[in-house]
């Protein structure tokens, strides 16, 4: 091979790998699963709503499931028990995927998903900034939040809220009255489609990288 021929080589793989870089850097993608809870009464203190958001820079004809990071918004009491009596914030904690699903299965309660759907590079930060408010441990938790809501909304410092509006909230205020329960999740989860991006398929690759398959999809076939 002449020189000249090798230096063209050589210019085409540093082309190639730049190409190759670039192409993994923006092509992340993001997923959004809601789950909800509930007994077979659908009792308010049993529901609850919860989130878990997906990260991947895989390649998109690999989907390379080693690339997926997740983190969940799971929005309950220290105690993790609800009290509907209760007026006054006291303090919260953000559960994760697991320390919920234990939760559920503890007490015998049915639970479904929605998604993975893809959403907006936007949304996902949306809500990794939601779940960093939460963990920072400036927001308390109240299941009838009426009074405290809106601090939070605003920005205002302070305020308390329950799982719903922790989850809802994300993507704009959303009125759930005294919705709970599965019909509360699948009202939040409408609301937060709008910012669901178009998928050629259902991303139940997603569901089995983060070992959720199992659990009843209640959007299964759905589309945008």
């Amino acid at each position: 091979m002449t020189r000249p021929m090798t230096q063209i080589l050589h210019i085409l793989l540093i082309i190639l790998s730049f190409s190759q870089t670039a192409r993994a850097q923006g092509n992340r993608q993001h997923f959004l699963i809601l789950y909800g809870f509930q007994d077979g009464l659908n009792t308010p203190h049993n529901s609850h709503t919860f989130i878990t958001l997906a990260e991947t820079s895989g390649s998109p004809f690999t989907r390379d499931l080693t690339a997926l990071g997740s983190q969940t918004l799971s929005w309950l009491p220290v105690s993790a028990d609800v009290r509907l009596l209760r007026l006054t914030p006291e303090a919260g904690r953000n559960y994760s995927l697991p320390e919920t699903l234990r939760l559920a299965a503890s007490r015998n309660l049915n639970i479904k998903r929605w998604g993975p759907i893809e959403v907006s590079e936007q949304f996902y930060f949306a809500a990794m900034n939601r779940i960093a408010l939460l963990q920072s441990g400036a927001i308390g938790y109240v299941a009838e939040d009426s009074a405290y809501r809106n601090s939070v909304y605003l920005g205002q410092g302070g305020g308390a809220i329950n799982c719903m509006h922790a989850v809802s909230d994300i993507g704009g205020f959303l009125r759930t009255n005294i919705m709970h329960g599965f019909a509360a999740s699948q009202k939040i989860f409408e609301h937060l489609s709008q910012w669901r991006l178009p998928s050629p398929d259902n991303n139940e690759w997603v569901a089995a990288g983060l070992g959720i398959q199992y659990i009843e999809r209640a959007d299964a076939g759905l589309r945008p």
